[in-house]
């Protein structure tokens, strides 16, 4: 299983720089035929996972959506909703397996440390073992640029230090 990291979400866009996104084009290929359809699962379907759930599926790819809950519109963006808690492993063992792609996308909803630790370090610990038996090829975990710590308007890029002050994004460090 290959582990692909790009933060992204909750982070403001650099200055003079567009927002960072999920590479759609690059999610369509992996390794196949630019129109082979692959089946891909988006762990936190929510904010960020939704859009790019609705533009994989508009592509022609399978696309399963997984969640606490099932909100109507994982439905009508045509991705299969599945509900889980990847806080808590048994939930996870009804689910189907055999995903070209996962993308994780869940969130800590806010809150402290602990929370972070619960959902990045534990519920990742929790999904990645589950994944064991049936790896996908590709798994992506979206972060943070908050990692880095800069929060001066300098240049960021995936070479800068991570040194962030925040606790909250040591847990993300400790997760990636």
């Amino acid at each position: 299983m290959q582990i692909i990291h790009r933060g992204f979400r909750n982070t403001p866009p650099l200055a003079g720089a567009r927002a960072a996104r999920p590479r759609v084009a690059e999610l369509e290929t992996c390794g196949r035929a630019a129109r082979a359809p692959m089946k891909c699962l988006i762990v936190g379907c929510g904010y960020v996972g939704l859009l790019l759930g609705a533009e994989l599926v508009r592509r022609g790819h399978e696309v399963f959506g997984l969640r606490r809950s099932a909100p109507d519109e994982l439905k009508a963006a045509g991705i299969c909703p599945l509900i889980a808690d990847i806080t808590k492993p048994e939930t996870l063992a009804r689910l189907p397996r055999d995903f070209g792609w996962v993308v994780n996308c869940a969130a800590s909803g806010g809150g402290g440390a602990e929370d972070y630790r619960r959902i990045y370090l534990e519920g990742n610990r929790n999904f990645i073992s589950w994944l064991a038996d049936s790896p996908p090829e590709k798994f992506v975990f979206t972060s943070s640029t908050s990692v880095y710590g800069q929060n001066d308007g300098s240049m960021v890029t995936e070479q800068s230090p991570t040194d962030p002050a925040e606790e909250t994004a040591k847990v993300l460090i400790e997760a990636e």
